[in-house]
């Protein structure tokens, strides 16, 4: 495997949890402008990540939940 993918897996997997990190109960809702842009930035990164994993095999797509 190209080590481009395994960046790409490792990278993916990060923001995952970053991603969940914001996800916690009520969480949501008391999220200031700083903390929407970090999880939106987040989400951004996860679906580069993705992108590059997809291309090599559709199976290795990390969900935002941590769930392949």
């Amino acid at each position: 495997m190209p080590i481009h993918i395994l960046q790409a897996e490792i990278d993916a997997e990060l923001e995952a949890r970053e991603v969940l990190r914001f996800r916690a109960p009520l969480m949501s809702a008391l999220l200031d402008d700083e903390d929407r842009h970090d999880r939106e930035a987040a989400f951004s990164r996860l679906a580069a990540a993705n992108k590059v994993l997809a291309a090599w095999n559709p199976l290795l797509v990390l969900k935002a939940g941590g769930v392949r």
